[in-house]
């Protein structure tokens, strides 16, 4: 057969009949899309049908246990609900109280109001209760056991954290049957030390914005003021150590999700050296995210002192509590470095130490950038040098970590949650993740000419990343890590003092038009350099505003409305900054701080309404 191309060139077709062709095609697509939609939408009703029923048998749960109020005067009970874990201790060791009391006490309290607050995913009352009597009846017997750093006390913990027969959703609706059948290792190790885990916190959906809401358990709610912002990704978790339903307990960071729950919250809290701290044992999110090297995750505690982060750094690494495990336990290459003792009790003077109150890129509040003067005059006071120090390439690092987020175009956060929508507080994430790369080019323009330069510079750096733009960035990031390490060097300090956020609290979902107020923690993890967060004081009345703003965009306009929104009397809290595998000198310098601050001193915890 010959095949004649010319001859079937000169055969014309009807235009009609393309025509035809067009529309059929066309319609298919048009019909497959709005198939594979309501597909999706049947799949979500019924799954949300689920999640109802799987959330009021929990209530259920919850309402049915009878937990009995310990035989001790208010004033006992109060004074267990207000101690950090180092105090509970004392009183352990005074037989004051038992560890049966702590529990009972804690659960009851977070019974009460943990649902009411968004703050627990489950309360894991009969395992811990028969965990505290084991620990009692070991006292009892004078156990070497007591000894441990967190013997007898019972903590929360994270809901992303696995532990054996409770779900670990992540906030997602397709995961509430996602139930490991053992502890992780982070949970065993905690055990291994004494602690008695008897609670589950909230997490955002996916984890990854700064505000903990999901269509599980729903939305955290702050207990310094209910229509305020608990934080996030450890919101839950931030929010139980602040109500007084939990002691202290375990939380994760990529991004400030111990620090700012810490902060929102005014409670303490530690983001250790990425590889330096315990990540086995957190839940599994999808090949893609846990594959990720590029900005690591790190684990650490939220406490209610200093005292009580140190007692989480022992029992997460010190190698003597970490030898007990297989090598195949532990997270890969964790360095099994011993606790630096003269550092972590430094108490020498002269030292010298860096700070600044605010970045130009975005201005934090006044009440911020006080809290910093406050610790700054704290430790002169002590004896102490301290220099004002600028940092360098804030810039590139914020344009990093926006190329870092979407890298991928948000499919790691799409794998965890499989069909199900993305809440309303990742519209500007989406946003920037799903607009075309002509159209960001052509926003880029529009937004310079009407004065939004943070988003015109913002747009370029949330493509999809190649492999070799990738290595780049990864490049890049080793170094700004040096050129961070040189700044330490050439002021020869120790520490830098900054703010730990760009404002307060602010109203609920008010992360989608003033995101860059997560500048002032997502730097470090960028640079992976620990970090930990203390309150130090309150929003007073005349600082409830951001005209001190340099700029006068979006997201600057919109900050300003949400301080006048009563943020008067919310904590601040402040940050101490420290170079990488160096927690011990900044967990000595936030202890300085705090022995001289004592906030909880000359203020009340939250009172819950």
């Amino acid at each position: 057969m010959n095949f004649d191309l010319s001859n079937m060139l000169e055969k014309q077709i009807p235009v009609k009949y393309v025509t035809y062709l067009m529309g059929a095609y066309l319609g298919f697509k048009i019909g497959s899309y709005i198939l594979r939609s309501a597909i999706k939408k049947v799949k979500i009703f019924i799954q949300k049908k689920k999640v109802r029923n799987f959330i009021q048998e929990r209530n259920q749960n919850l309402k049915n246990l009878q937990i009995p109020t310990p035989n001790l005067t208010q004033d006992i009970i109060d004074k267990v609900l207000n101690s950090d874990i180092t105090h509970l201790k004392k009183m352990l060791e005074a037989k004051s109280v038992t560890s049966e009391d702590l529990v009972n006490i804690f659960s009851k309290r977070a019974q009460q109001y943990g649902v009411e607050y968004g703050i627990i995913t489950h309360l894991k009352y009969k395992e811990a209760i028969e965990a505290a009597k084991e620990c009692d009846k070991l006292r009892k017997e004078n156990s070497p056991l007591c000894q441990l750093p967190l013997f007898g006390i019972p903590i929360s913990m994270k809901e992303t954290i696995d532990e054996k027969g409770y779900p670990s959703t992540v906030g997602s609706i397709f995961r509430i049957d996602h139930i490991p059948k053992e502890d992780g290792f982070c949970a065993k190790l905690l055990k291994s030390g004494g602690a008695i885990p008897f609670l589950r916190t909230n997490v955002p959906q996916a984890g990854m914005i700064y505000e903990s809401v999901n269509e599980v358990y729903g939305r955290v709610l702050n207990p310094w003021d209910k229509t305020k912002y608990s934080g996030g990704s450890s919101g839950g978790e931030g929010a139980a150590v602040a109500a007084r339903m939990s002691p202290g307990g375990m939380g994760s960071d990529i991004g400030g999700s111990i620090r700012i729950p810490a902060a929102m919250c005014g409670v303490y809290g530690l983001k250790p050296t990425a590889q330096r701290s315990v990540m086995s044992g957190h839940t599994f999110y999808s090949e893609p995210f846990n594959g990720q090297k590029t900005v690591l995750c790190a684990s650490g505690p939220i406490c209610k002192s200093v005292d009580d982060l140190i007692l989480f750094f022992r029992q997460l690494s010190d190698p003597q509590y970490l030898k007990k495990f297989k090598l195949q336990e532990i997270d890969t290459f964790f360095p099994l470095m011993q606790i630096d003792e003269a550092q972590l009790n430094n108490n020498q003077k002269q030292r010298r130490f860096g700070y600044f109150k605010t970045l130009k890129e975005f201005d934090c509040t006044l009440a911020n950038q006080r809290a910093v003067e406050i610790s700054v005059e704290k430790l002169r006071a002590q004896g102490h040098q301290l220099v004002e120090i600028t940092l360098p390439n804030v810039e590139q690092i914020r344009d990093g970590f926006i190329q870092f987020l979407l890298s991928d175009e948000l499919m790691c956060m799409k794998d965890l949650l499989s069909k199900e929508d993305f809440v309303k507080e990742y519209m500007t994430i989406e946003f920037f993740a799903s607009t075309p790369v002509i159209l960001k080019r052509i926003l880029t323009v529009i937004f310079y000419l009407i004065g939004e330069k943070t988003f015109a510079q913002l747009l370029p750096n949330s493509n999809r990343l190649k492999v070799e733009e990738l290595n780049k960035l990864q490049y890049n990031i080793n170094k700004l890590q040096i050129e961070y390490l040189r700044l330490f060097d050439d002021h020869e300090i120790e520490a830098i003092i900054c703010p730990s956020f760009g404002a307060p609290a602010l109203p609920h979902s008010s992360s989608i038009d003033s995101a860059p107020v997560s500048l002032y923690t997502f730097i470090w993890n960028f640079l992976n350099f620990p970090c930990g967060v203390l309150p130090v004081t309150k929003v007073l009345k005349e600082e409830q505003h951001y005209n001190n703003s340099r700029t006068r965009e979006l997201a600057t306009k919109r900050l300003d409305h949400y301080m006048k929104q009563n943020t008067e009397g919310l904590p601040v809290n402040v940050q101490v900054v420290a170079p990488p595998y160096k927690e011990e000198t900044c967990l000595n310098v936030m202890k300085m701080l705090d022995d001289d601050i004592q906030f909880y001193q000359h203020n009340s915890y939250p009172e819950l309404k």
